[in-house]
């Protein structure tokens, strides 16, 4: 009865002890791919189950009898999940999900059961859709700032350049939601008659992503443009009639990017770089709108653009400076072994990765390496692996990439698979000696078969005398009864090496070599060898012999 009541205690300390453990923390991003990961003891006649706790625990993807099941799957994940089904066997019940929506966000549990028991862990999971592009520009005597497509709810902020009081600028601001979820903001702000040179900032952030741009009437214009999106490049005008609009990039000696005269597009000197990438918004030239569209934005269309207009009025221009970018939009951390490896790609500028550990150690000691290599179009990416700590199993490494504009992080637990890999190995060596074993077999048995049938073949070629074999030798290679000496190895094929004898051992028939068969009647092994030797002779030297 002690004994009971103790294992009861245990049982019940374990399950304290397996439920205070933090639950993971896993962000997505919005429309892609990410992985919730969960990690099993491995047994046989695994059954997973993945949950939406934060939906009244409805059913996301159930795994039993080496198969997916998914009749009770809500209709909301159809078609979105899978598991890594080569890697069940290993303990990893990880879940893929696939386009992954704001509404995905929530508690999930991962339930596992096999014939050793039952084991669960949760994963926290958070939907983000990072601050992507901000379009800032000018209308009339209002700066307007804006960008969508975000989650979750984005915060705008103004300033200037140098400091004045925002309050006095009469900022007005309006945000949306759409039906996926996402946020769209927008903010506008009265240009400054004390001051009508400031520089004017505004900056879009959620808690994970940031951008910012700025917008100055004397100074060049900032723009952030993202890489093979479109991007504008603000130019107004007092309108006057006949206008002609030139944009030039200064970086390229004032090579031509798009021109506009006699009411029309002038594309006859445009630079190969950026044809069938420009254009104007022609509808709002007659209101002062010299803004250029470039799409399909590159790497290389980075740096200082000159907006030139020329009216009846006279002439002015301003400055555009791009900055190509590329956010880091996808971290992506796993095991290999020993080793936890970290990586991002399509990434500009050059990012930067880092490691963290919770709770913190000397990452020094986790003999890191990384490594960043650039992509024709200029993109980087990035890897970087280090080696698990032996210290302490419950270390959870978090690895975070980053640009000047863009940052995402990614974490990952030690998997309790690697804690025990060391029990593994006595399993490991019985396969191995398995193997050797049979190879082995198999020599020896390729052996007997290699001299045997020498033998049978040495014993049947023709010699220079006509004379037949002794009969001692004759029954040792071919006793009387065929049926007596196959089954001794009845998968040689030294028979089919001789097949005259072979058919009429087997009564006119080629059998294969997994039939035994013997001779209908006593068979004559001298005469046989005498007409063996003269059919041979006739083939050699004609049909004298």
């Amino acid at each position: 009865m002690a004994g009971i009541k103790y294992f009861k205690s245990l049982l019940f300390v374990t399950f304290l002890l397996s439920v205070s453990e933090a639950d993971t923390e896993v962000s997505c991003v919005f429309s892609e791919s990410c992985m919730l990961p969960c990690q099993y003891q491995v047994d046989s006649d695994p059954l997973i189950h993945w949950y939406h706790i934060s939906d009244g625990e409805s059913v996301v993807h159930s795994y039993y009898k080496d198969q997916d099941q998914l009749g009770f799957q809500v209709e909301n994940f159809k078609n979105r999940t899978s598991l890594f089904q080569d890697q069940i066997s290993r303990g990893n019940a990880s879940l893929l999900l696939r386009g992954v929506k704001v509404q995905d966000e929530g508690k999930y549990k991962c339930y596992t059961s096999t014939t050793r028991g039952f084991q669960q862990s949760f994963v926290n999971l958070k939907a983000e859709a990072p601050v992507s592009k901000v379009i800032i520009n000018q209308e009339k005597n209002r700066i307007i700032c804006t960008s969508e497509g975000i989650y979750p709810e984005p915060e705008l902020t103004w300033s200037t350049d140098p400091p004045s009081n925002t309050t006095a600028l009469n900022i007005t601001s309006s945000i949306q939601q759409t039906e996926e979820k996402l946020y769209s903001i927008s903010s506008s702000l009265k240009v400054s008659d004390v001051d009508p040179y400031l520089t004017y900032s505004c900056t879009v952030s959620t808690q994970r992503s940031r951008k910012t741009v700025t917008f100055s009437e004397e100074a060049d214009t900032e723009v952030s443009c993202v890489f093979s999106e479109s991007c504008m490049l603000p130019c107004q005008f007092p309108f006057g009639s006949e206008p002609l609009i030139h944009w030039m990039r200064v970086s390229a000696g004032d090579s031509v990017v798009h021109s506009y005269y006699k009411d029309q597009d002038q594309l006859g000197y445009q630079v190969e770089n950026f044809k069938n990438r420009t254009s104007l918004f022609q509808d709002q030239i007659s209101r002062g709108n010299a803004s250029l569209l470039l799409r399909g934005v590159k790497v290389q269309d980075e740096g200082e653009y000159k907006c030139y207009i020329s009216t009846m009025r006279g002439f002015e221009e301003s400055f555009v400076n791009v900055k190509t970018e590329a956010p880091v939009s996808k971290v992506i951390i796993n095991q290999e072994k020993n080793r936890i490896i970290c990586s991002s790609e399509g990434i500009y500028p050059k990012p930067e990765l880092t490691w963290s550990i919770d709770p913190p150690s000397n990452t020094t000691a986790l003999n890191i390496t990384t490594s960043v290599q650039q992509t024709e179009e200029k993109l980087y990416s990035i890897s970087s692996s280090l080696v698990v700590s032996d210290d302490d199993p419950h270390l959870t490494y978090s690895c975070t990439v980053s640009t000047q504009r863009s940052k995402k992080t990614a974490a990952i637990r030690k998997p309790h698979d690697l804690e025990t890999s060391h029990h593994d190995e006595p399993v490991a060596g019985k396969v191995i000696s398995g193997v050797i074993g049979a190879a082995v077999t198999a020599g020896i048995i390729a052996v007997i078969i290699y001299v045997v049938k020498n033998r049978l073949q040495s014993a049947l070629r023709p010699s220079s005398s006509s004379s037949p074999p002794s009969s001692a030798s004759s029954q040792l290679l071919f006793p009387s009864s065929v049926s007596a000496y196959l089954p001794v190895f009845p998968h040689i094929r030294q028979l089919q090496s001789s097949p005259h004898i072979y058919s009429r051992l087997c009564g006119g028939a080629l059998l294969n070599t997994l039939q035994v068969c013997a001779p209908r009647s006593p068979v004559n092994w001298s005469h046989l060898w005498k007409k063996q030797t003269r059919q041979n002779r006739q083939k050699l030297h004609g049909s004298a012999y």
